[in-house]
């Protein structure tokens, strides 16, 4: 249980000049207390180590000293006191801390400007800590007792609640949680106290600051301006409003919840047994970074992409740390391999994802990208950061926030604004990008399509009076407000029993074209015969349901006669193959219901009727067995 302000968890200590663990290069940007009095940062980077945790931040610290205790309880209460400010909106006490010598003094200047930028940004985003806990691990305390100067290496965590996600979940809001930024810090000893002199720390606001020389007053003058950062409805595009991709035979489902289950998995601790973890070097210029490294990662393992191009540096592929495509590791040519946005004409690559740069954040969900410009340079090929969005918030059908992860830093299920800096500069936008689709056509373990009429009906919008033979099927609202109850059944499903399921999904034939925005869930039947759809058995009848489901928000453009497919619903194929009653063989039916009660918006794909049978459902599906 996180408790608001609490004066701390635990300490980790390990306190030795000589055997700091290092796993690597800091991720992010470094700041350097080389401070002018106008509080913008010189270009001098400082590059220490990252540790990582080593153990729980329960643990009871071990001090050897007096000496050294005094200096870790006024860490603690610097720390704390920085928390403080975020729950608080105030940075009380702040200044009381700091050393009154030349060098506090530049420090105090300096942090109090940056961090009040950081307090303005948490009260127009609502990003303001409604509850925190932080964690503090000392890697090593040096004290030279002749200059009455002691220096210490500490690495900090956090998991802290947001004020926006208390707000759109106040009984269960989401943690959001940050590891692995260490500090070096310097203090001095004043009439017998200790006192902070200098906090040297990564962190993306210091390297903006550092690599612009813009002022921490020009960043409060600007702080929620349309001039930079993400777009807004009515601004002027960006990017697109849909993603209508060229029909391409080849491509198949982008595994979302696969892709954002690996990013969750692997955030915090980068999976390091199959991938190297990219380093940052704060430069300048700064370089690196191991953000689109592990975003690259979470679409081929989790979304279940394949590479491309393997050995040819166009591509999007990884083979070890020395042999990789740029597309894997870049911010730009990840945004280039995607979306075909910098190419000649509309050249497809034979694997991979695909997708377009989108408007704004309302066009994007989970497992989508965004990236972020850092260092103010603002062209399209020197943008710096990039994360996959874990979570979305469909605040109504045109709103969307989103919480996200990534490396470098290294956080999970962080706002996406939390990166944000506002500046009147026209290319500094943060970018939205789209996964539609993946190319490459693996060979499913399962593609079955409908095989006859009655196996794919529901009512009708107009009067909404079930149809079993139509030769089309309709999904949403019918014009008297009414739900339309759709289902596609499958049969001969060669799965054995407790299979692991790796992804489903349906594909559909649009017969539009389509605007409007719909939203389904879509269940499967709990049954071991489902029978075919009749009018005395159509599907808004069938009550034994599995309690897995999706819900499907449909907002893109749909065109006729091109092909859509569901969000991945893996886990209602899940529960019906783990049933006791299921047997290889058997026949599963799909069941599509409006989610939006009283619409009367519907879209239409083909029916098995229809002359080009083949455009009819396909249901297909990946899966290891038992």
């Amino acid at each position: 249980m996180i408790r608001t302000r609490r004066l701390f968890l635990g300490i980790v200590i390990m306190l030795s000049l000589s055997s700091v663990l290092i796993a690597g290069a800091t991720p992010g940007f470094a700041d350097n207390f080389g401070i002018n009095p106008q509080g913008t940062v010189a270009t001098t980077p400082t590059s220490t180590p990252i540790a990582t945790l080593t153990h729980p931040p329960t643990e009871t610290p071990t001090v050897t000293s007096a000496e050294e205790g005094e200096i870790m309880s006024v860490i603690t209460a610097y720390f704390e006191t920085r928390y403080s400010a975020f729950n608080s909106l105030q940075m009380d006490g702040f200044k009381n801390m700091i050393a009154k010598s030349t060098e506090g003094k530049s420090f105090l200047q300096a942090e109090s400007s940056k961090l009040h930028v950081q307090l303005k940004y948490a009260e127009l985003f609502r990003l303001r800590y409604e509850d925190y806990e932080f964690f503090l691990d000392f890697k090593d305390i040096s004290i030279d007792s002749s200059e009455r100067v002691a220096t210490v290496s500490v690495i900090e965590g956090h998991d802290v609640i947001f004020e926006k996600f208390k707000e759109y979940n106040p009984l269960d809001p989401t943690v959001s949680k940050m590891r692995n930024l260490e500090h070096t810090i310097v203090l001095g000893k004043e009439q017998g106290e200790w006192k902070i002199v200098s906090d040297y720390y990564e962190d993306y606001l210091w390297g903006f600051l550092r690599a612009t020389g813009v002022s921490t007053d020009e960043l409060l003058l600007y702080a929620g301006s349309q001039g930079s950062g993400p777009s807004g409805p009515g601004d002027d595009p960006v990017g697109e409003t849909d993603c209508d991709l060229v029909n391409d035979e080849t491509t198949y489902a982008y595994y979302r919840d696969g892709a954002v289950d690996y990013a969750r998995e692997f955030a915090l601790e980068p999976n390091d047994e199959d991938y190297h973890f990219f380093p940052f070097d704060p430069g300048p210029p700064p370089t690196g970074g191991d953000c689109t490294n592990f975003i690259s990662q979470a679409i081929y393992e989790g979304g279940n992409a394949l590479m491309a191009n393997e050995g040819n540096d166009l591509g999007w592929y990884y083979i070890d740390e020395y042999d990789y495509a740029t597309a894997w590791t870049h911010v730009y040519k990840m945004l280039e391999f995607i979306t075909f946005e910098f190419l000649e004409g509309y050249e497809m690559w034979q694997e991979g994802p695909e997708g377009c740069h989108m408007k704004n954040a309302n066009y994007v969900e989970e497992g989508d990208v965004i990236q972020y410009d850092w260092d103010g340079v603002g062209a399209w090929e020197e943008w710096d950061h990039g994360v996959i969005i874990t979570k979305t918030y469909q605040l109504s059908p045109h709103v969307r926030d989103h919480e996200v992860a990534s490396h470098t830093p290294e956080r999970l299920d962080y706002p996406y604004e939390s990166f944000r800096i506002d500046l009147p500069a026209p290319d500094m936008k943060t970018r939205f990008i789209h996964i539609e689709r993946l190319d490459g056509s693996p060979v499913p373990d399962v593609d079955i399509l409908i095989s006859q009429g009655s196996d794919d009906a529901g009512p009708n919008p107009n009067d909404c009076i079930f149809r079993p033979i139509d030769n089309e099927v309709y999904l949403g609202g019918c014009d008297n407000g009414g739900d339309i109850i759709s289902g596609f059944r499958f049969e001969n499903i060669e799965i054995p029993q407790y299979s692991t399921i790796e992804s489903a999904y349906l594909t559909l034939t649009v017969d539009g074209p389509y605007t409007d925005p719909i939203q389904l869930i879509i269940r499967g039947e709990k049954i071991s015969t489902p029978l075919t759809y009749s009018m005395t058995s159509p599907p808004e009848d069938r009550i034994y349901l599995t309690s897995a489901y999706r819900t499907w928000y449909i907002s893109d453009e749909w065109q006729f006669g091109t092909q859509r497919n569901t969000p991945d619903i893996k886990n209602i194929i899940q529960e019906i193959v783990d049933q006791s009653y299921w047997n290889s063989g058997q026949t599963i039916s799909l069941i599509f219901s409006n989610d939006n009660p009283d619409t009367t918006i519907h879209r239409r794909v083909y029916g098995y009727e229809r002359e080009e049978a083949q455009f009819a459902a396909h249901l297909v599906i990946n899966f290891t067995g038992p």
